[in-house]
């Protein structure tokens, strides 16, 4: 019952705002209207966050919990409080926690205990996440693109730039400032650009369907 009301809460904030709203945006962007573009980005955002938050509970706290209690799986704890996180690496610490101990016990570690630089070891581990990224949102497509691959990789540079101005005290520890600094950016911007660029190429492929 639980799942079939998120389903159906899922399929209606997609058909009655993101869907319509991401057809203006891909034909205002093929008019070369990047003012609308940008409006219908923005717009974009608010109903981005529900799917986002909604596919977010029933995956990490319904689905996997469930699958814990069939299965008697000790650990529980398949997230943390990532919704109040202030920096990018933060983040990927906490929001999927599954993902997270697999790379570092499968590739972080491992390659650390073969003494290569912790630079060059998060770089591998933030490529195959791109790559498993991107295999997933192209193979639901049937088509390479590519947004998905480069927005997760520009992760990892973006967190060292982070890490280094706060060793050197360039940024403050304003925790609420770059909280609302990291919705905005990820969430209400980052999100959606990428899923409308997803969105012009798949509609490039199926002009009819505009």
């Amino acid at each position: 019952m639980l799942l079939n009301t998120i389903l159906y809460f899922f399929s209606f904030i997609l058909v009655q705002w993101v869907i319509p709203i991401s057809k203006n945006a891909v034909i205002a962007l093929n008019e070369d209207n990047y003012i609308i573009f940008i409006e219908k980005l923005v717009k974009l955002g608010i109903p981005n966050i529900y799917l986002w938050l909604t596919m977010f509970y029933a995956i990490f706290h319904c689905a996997l919990n469930l699958f814990g209690e069939l299965t008697r799986f000790g650990d529980r704890q398949f997230y943390k409080d990532w919704w109040n996180s202030s920096y990018i690496d933060e983040y990927w610490r906490t929001w999927n926690l599954p993902t997270h101990y697999w790379l570092m016990r499968h590739m972080y570690n491992p390659l650390r205990r073969k003494k290569i630089n912790k630079f060059v070891c998060g770089f591998m581990v933030f490529f195959f996440s791109a790559v498993f990224h991107e295999y997933l949102i192209s193979g639901a497509l049937g088509k390479l693109h590519y947004s998905a691959f480069i927005a997760m990789l520009a992760n990892w540079p973006a967190s060292l730039v982070q890490e280094n101005l706060r060793k050197m005290k360039l940024i403050n520890d304003n925790t609420v400032l770059h909280n609302v600094t990291f919705w905005i950016s990820f969430c209400l911007l980052g999100q959606p650009l990428c899923f409308l660029l997803y969105f012009r190429s798949y509609y490039a492929q199926n002009p009819h369907l505009l």
